[in-house]
């Protein structure tokens, strides 16, 4: 006797069953060689301790996470709260602009300050590092420029062929 309602075949389970997460080979294939990398970093800190200083680098590890997870996630969620009031179309190339800048200046901070160079060997940063910043933040908001002019000929083309006029 059949309701109309529809019945899987047996055997068949739905997709929100298969596994205990939805995510996919890719998402574990990343995270395991993000792990890899990871310990890699970790091995590295501990067999070199002349050249990597453990102490100094848990500090600044430590440092940093807390600068990002108390000063800057927050500016970052309150700037992008702001910009879902304001901006309507390419909202999204803003906000992962804003979250790349903030990483990059955060972790970009060490070196800036000179942390990590010796008096007596000036070849260790040689290179002027704020210039190095401002190219990179230079490349993340054109990206950024170029992804919102795009969405927005895209919104225009959809708008052009529904024979509507635009927002």
């Amino acid at each position: 006797m059949n309701s109309g309602a529809a019945v899987p075949e047996a055997g068949a389970r739905s997709k929100a069953s298969v596994g205990s997460s939805h995510h996919g080979v890719a998402f574990w294939v990343l995270g395991a060689l993000g792990w890899a990398a990871i310990g890699f970093a970790v091995w590295g800190v501990v067999t070199h301790p002349g050249g990597t200083h453990p102490a100094n680098f848990g500090v600044w590890f430590l440092g940093g996470a807390l600068v990002h997870d108390l000063v800057v996630a927050p500016v970052v969620l309150l700037v992008g709260v702001a910009l879902r009031r304001k901006v309507t179309r390419g909202r999204a190339a803003i906000q992962v602009a804003i979250v790349v800048s903030a990483t990059l200046c955060l972790y970009s901070l060490p070196v800036l300050l000179g942390v990590g160079g010796l008096r007596d060997n000036q070849t260790l940063l040689p290179r002027n590092e704020t210039a190095g910043l401002l190219a990179a933040l230079a490349v993340v908001w054109g990206a950024a420029i170029v992804a919102m002019v795009l969405v927005r000929r895209r919104v225009g083309r959809r708008v052009d062929a529904a024979g509507e006029s635009p927002p």
